[in-house]
């Protein structure tokens, strides 16, 4: 894979108001990613809040989730992106959209840290990306059971924001 440069990075939790994470990942996440690349496109017109929280999300297909991977592809096919990266629940997108994203020559690193008590809840994206990032080496098994590639690397991405994290 070519280094990347630019990127399209989705985190549904900065996209739904009144989320308690939405600083969290907006920090570590959208600005780490910003600070160790050219660009990051971020998601426009986009309200999560349907999803959250994403533990009483269904994992089934919902009109909300297909309007949004809709949305998120027509947006994604309208940039020119090195890849996405993106922080997402299986309950947020449908898989469709990764693989059709990854199809399209984009490729789709899904990070994902509560691997160790919910990989259901992103088992189905991870079957489609191209990459899948987590930080617990506790869940190396159940990700290398999907035959995909993936790397088991922690989320600290800005070190503004986590310091003592290197």
């Amino acid at each position: 894979m070519r280094p990347l440069a630019r990127v399209f990075a989705l985190a549904p939790d900065c996209h739904a108001p009144n989320n308690r994470y939405a600083n969290l990942w907006r920090r570590h996440f959208y600005q780490g990613l910003a600070g160790a690349l050219t660009e990051v496109v971020l998601p426009a017109d986009v309200d999560f809040s349907w999803a959250r929280p994403a533990s009483d999300a269904s994992l089934e297909s919902s009109p909300e989730r297909t309007a949004m991977s809709e949305r998120l592809w027509d947006q994604i096919r309208r940039t020119s992106v090195d890849a996405v990266i993106s922080y997402c629940f299986a309950s947020d997108i449908d898989p469709a959209l990764v693989k059709t994203t990854v199809a399209s020559g984009r490729p789709w690193i899904n990070f994902f840290c509560d691997s160790t008590y919910a990989f259901d809840r992103v088992e189905p994206l991870a079957r489609e990306t191209s990459l899948n990032w987590f930080p617990e080496s506790a869940a190396e098994g159940a990700y290398g059971a999907l035959r995909r590639p993936w790397l088991c690397r922690p989320y600290a991405l800005n070190p503004e924001a986590l310091p003592e994290s290197p």
